[in-house]
């Protein structure tokens, strides 16, 4: 599922594993998030996003862990049949874990 993230935006973490820039630290903010949480945001790496990027879904515990650290309230799964977005939603309905914005193990 994951994609490859450039190099320049990821560090690395204990030499086994990297992370994307800006997820190590409190408050958390990727590198590659653009705009303001809870208005309008986007990932300008969408396309190459890590795996555990590709694999957070709408209304998930880890979508709505994220929202609620941004004081957003919690949103409901999409239906399984729900086509997903080409490219992620920019409005405060779904905003990406920045948590999660890692690679490899």
């Amino acid at each position: 599922h994951g994609g490859r993230v450039p190099a320049e935006l990821t560090e690395t973490v204990r030499g086994i594993t990297c992370r994307m820039r800006g997820t190590g630290t409190v408050p958390i903010r990727c590198v590659a998030l653009q705009g303001e949480v809870g208005r309008s945001v986007a990932c300008t790496v969408y396309d190459r996003r890590p795996q555990p990027c590709a694999e957070l879904q709408v209304g998930t515990y880890g979508c709505n862990k994220a929202r609620a650290r941004h004081g957003l309230p919690p949103v409901a799964p999409e239906p399984p049949d729900a086509t997903p977005d080409p490219q992620p939603s920019t409005t405060p309905d779904a905003p990406p874990d920045p948590a999660t914005h890692t690679t490899g193990n």
